[in-house]
This record gives structure tokens, C-alpha cells and sequence, in this order.
């Protein structure tokens, strides 16, 4: 099976837990016990035994109970668009004609939707009513406004899924008032209610901890930092993951000593004399941000160079069973970070259901895929919530308001929908970020992957109170 990563790794930013302090009163009252022990004891006589009240035995407090299950009941609803007695439809955008990426984007991501619609479905649907995708259109790259514009005109889709390489019709669709569940690769998401992006929207600036963390895996004294110069997300990336190794440098033991974010996209000429660079800086370990066909050109000129045993790396996007397997011990001890619970996470049941689904749908599979799943997860995530009269505003509103521990049954870290629509930044990345700055990693062995975490808790968490260094909680989100 493949799964790819993120072909550019959006930063992936630590954000606040916070941690609610409760007070001992016992302990409060023993602390001052010298105190009042000093003071002069007052006497007085007996007090009298209050006299008793006698009443009735007390009616029992009535019991909570939990609402009812309200997902098969039909309700009739006209001039919502997509919906009808039947079906719940919606439209699909993705990036497949001109991908300069070359991998698959609209059609891995189209079978992670529809991979969980095929599994809502056969337990009878939401409302009565069967989930399907009744529009599918490539935007064929630059044209993701035009796709967007014609959902609107159609006006035939309760909601829209977007995986697209740009991102320029999203404000169309917000303008519209059309829920929107994409691919958190860009910044064009920030600040629109109606979309709902996998990740939230991110502190690209923030340094984090995860970086310096694998940096620490990988025995690492001398790192190097690299990004492709024709994208502003992988620029930072690279920047970002330098300044984080750097600023917890005396904790882990490393620094960055090489920093090169102009690569050419794709390293049409190689990457030669960047790796000598490298390599005269004393090199060790390098953090990425570039594709994982660049990062297969930098591991193969490591190996030209003799070096490759010498240099380990880390893989913003590798995480690609297909490429891991044929590439082999090439990549032997290297790190990959990913954001979404891994494959090798068996003791997460949604990894499993998302296993069993995928493999049933027979479509193709690829890092979008994933990404796909969990999108559609928040769309009957937020129809439940707005309950079988429903609307586009209803979800909006019920996702906005009510889904504020939303994790895709484990899948993802803990999103909080009520704030986080604009990202954090690194001045206060408490009120619109994660609750904690967290990574699911994984090192490369003989082609396989290994969890740095453990199948039932794979995401490696920090508690962003504090920025301080410490060591990551494994926890799982199930």
C-alpha cells in the first residue's frame, strides 16, 4: 500500500496546553497551622446541640441522560443544495492534469472520501439518506477558482472537499457560505469560518520541539536545514526547523551549521556541491523540506559521496511504503515525521477502518488519501451536530461551536474548531493553536517503517504551557 507524506511540509507549530492549577484546601490549612496554634484560645461554655430539622427523605437528583442517537431519522428538506430525499451530495476539487509534483493527489484523495463514505454508508447512511461525491473536477492546477466557481453556480453540493496545489477559489466558497474540508497545505484557508483545513492553520514561525527531538534520536551534533527557494512554504520551513534546533541546542546537544532554502524545485542539476558543503561543515543530520523524489536525489548523492552512513536525515514528506521499499537500506535510519496517526499505529481502531475501507474502494492511494478520510470524518462530524434539519449554516455553526475536541477518532491532535481558524503565533500560541504541539514519527528500517512511538499511543506530545525542553509525552488521541 502507498501513503505518501506532504509533498511541502506546511511547519508543523507546537501550541498551548493549559494546564488548570486546582488548589489543596487541606494542605492550605495545614500550612498554617503554626499560626494558628500561637493564638490565645478563647473559652466559652458548652454549646447547646442545635436542634434537628426533620423532612421528608430527599427526591432522588434526576439522572443525565444522553441525547438520542438522531442519525437515521428522516426528516423531508427542500432548497438545501445536494440534498435530497435519497443522497447527500457534495463536489470534489483536486489537482490532477499539470501536477509538477507527480504524485497523486486528486484521485488518492477522492478515495479517502469516498473510502468513508462507502463505510457511513453501509450502516445505513446519515438521515436516511446515502453519502455520495456528485461532482468531481480537476483543476488541472491554475484553475481552482474556475472548479470553485462552478460549484457555486451549480449550486448542487451541500458541501465541498478540496485538494488542490492552489488554493485561489477558497474565499469564493466561503464568500458562498459552502462548507469547505481541504488539504491544510496553504495559507489561504486563515480566517475563513466555512473552511476546514487538515491541519488547522499553522504558526509557519514557530520553532517547535519535534525537530530538535528526532535531531536527538539521530545521535545528531551537526545539522543542516534545507528548502526549495521557488515556494515561500518551504523556504520558512527550513528557516523555521534551523531556529529550532538552534534554540534548544545546549538541550539536545546540535546546532545548525548548514542552511541552504534556494534549492531548485526538483534539484534538475543535482545536488553535488551542495552535499560537499555539507559534508566539509561536519554534517550529521539533515531536517527537509523538499519532496521525497528530491530527498531520494539527496540520499543517492550521499551514497555517490561515501558519506551516507555518516548523514542521516529526516523526511518532511516520506512517508511512502512504496518508496521506503524500493529505495531500501538507502534510507536505513532516517526519520520521517507525520501528522495524522501511522499505518504501524495497529492499536488505533480509525487506522483500521481506514485500512479496511480504502483497500475495499480499490481506488488509488496516496498521501491525500489519508487527508481525504479525515475530511470527510469533520463533514459527519458537523452533520451530526447539526442534527437532521439540517443546512450548509447548521454545519458551519455546529462544527464552529461544538466540535472543540475533535481528533478523528484518534486520527489527528486535538482540534479545537470554536478558535482555530487563524493560526498562532509565536508571540501567543495559546489562544488560536493546538492545545499541544504534537508529531507522530517513524524511522526507516530495511524499508519498513518503525513507530518512534507505540501502536496504541504513536504521537510524540509536549505540553505548550512552556516552551521549555523537555522530553515528549507518547499519547493517543482514540
Amino acid at each position: 500500500m502507498r501513503l505518501s507524506f506532504r509533498w511541502v511540509m506546511a511547519v508543523m507549530l507546537g501550541l498551548a496546553l493549559i494546564m488548570a492549577a486546582c488548589g489543596n484546601d487541606d494542605d492550605s490549612s495545614a500550612g498554617n497551622g503554626d499560626a494558628a496554634a500561637s493564638e490565645p484560645q478563647a473559652t466559652s461554655a458548652p454549646e447547646e446541640p442545635e436542634p434537628q430539622a426533620t423532612s421528608a427523605p430527599e427526591e432522588p437528583e434526576p439522572q443525565a441522560t444522553e441525547e438520542p442517537d438522531q442519525s437515521h431519522v428522516f426528516v423531508p428538506l427542500d432548497g438545501v443544495p445536494g440534498v435530497s430525499d435519497e443522497e447527500i451530495g457534495v463536489a470534489l476539487i483536486g489537482t490532477n492534469s499539470n501536477n509538477p509534483i507527480g504524485n497523486c493527489v486528486l484521485d488518492c484523495y477522492q478515495t479517502g472520501v469516498q473510502a468513508y463514505f462507502d463505510m457511513v454508508n453501509s450502516e445505513g447512511g446519515l438521515y436516511g439518506r446515502q453519502l455520495v461525491i456528485n461532482q468531481s473536477i480537476d483543476d488541472e492546477l491554475f484553475s481552482n477558482q474556475a472548479a470553485s466557481l462552478e460549484v457555486i453556480a451549480e449550486d448542487d453540493a451541500l458541501a465541498a472537499f478540496t485538494a488542490t496545489l492552489f488554493a485561489s477559489g477558497w474565499a469564493d466558497l466561503d464568500e458562498a457560505g459552502i462548507p469547505n474540508y481541504s488539504w491544510g497545505i496553504h495559507t489561504e484557508a486563515i480566517g475563513l469560518q466555512t473552511n476546514f483545513p487538515m491541519p488547522a492553520a499553522a504558526c509557519v514561525t514557530c520553532t517547535n520541539r519535534f525537530i530538535p527531538y528526532l535531531a536527538q534520536q539521530a545521535g545528531a551534533t551537526r545539522v543542516a536545514a534545507i528548502g526549495y527557494g521557488i515556494t515561500e512554504n518551504s523556504r520558512i520551513c527550513a528557516n523555521t526547523y534551523a531556529e529550532s534546533i538552534d534554540r534548544y541546542s545546549e538541550e539536545i546537544g546540535a546546532e545548525t551549521v548548514y542552511l541552504n532554502n534556494e534549492l531548485e524545485f526538483g534539484l534538475p542539476n543535482g545536488i553535488g556541491p551542495q552535499v560537499t558543503a555539507m559534508v566539509e561543515a561536519g554534517v550529521d543530520f539533515v531536517v527537509s523540506c523538499i519532496d521525497l523524489n528530491g530527498m531520494a536525489t539527496l540520499a543517492q548523492e550521499l551514497e555517490r559521496q561515501g558519506v551516507r552512513d555518516q548523514i542521516a536525515m529526516h523526511h518532511a514528506n516520506g512517508y511512502d511504503h512504496v518508496w521506503a521499499a524500493e529505495l531500501g537500506s538507502l534510507l536505513d535510519g532516517d526519520l520521517v515525521a507525520i501528522q495524522h496517526a501511522p499505518l504501524e499505529a495497529t492499536g488505533v481502531a480509525a487506522v483500521a477502518d481506514f485500512l479496511e475501507w480504502t483497500e475495499a474502494n480499490g481506488g488509488a492511494i496516496g498521501e491525500p488519501t489519508m487527508t481525504g478520510w479525515i475530511n470527510a470524518d469533520l463533514f459527519v462530524a458537523g452533520l451530526k451536530a447539526a442534527g437532521p434539519e439540517f443546512s450548509r449554516e447548521a454545519i458551519v455553526e455546529a462544527t464552529n461551536t461544538g466540535l472543540t475536541e475533535y481528533s478523528a477518532n484518534g486520527l489527528i491532535n486535538e482540534t479545537d474548531w470554536s478558535r482555530q481558524h487563524n493560526p498562532p503565533t509565536p508571540e501567543d500560541r495559546i489562544t488560536n493553536g493546538y492545545r499541544k504541539e504534537c508529531i507522530a514519527a517513524v524511522r526507516i528500517q530495511g524499508g519498513a517503517y518503525e513507530l518512534l512511538g507505540t501502536a496504541d499511543a504513536p504521537f510524540l506530545c509536549w505540553d505548550n504551557s512552556t516552551t521549555d525542553w523537555s522530553d515528549p509525552e507518547l499519547t493517543s488521541f482514540s
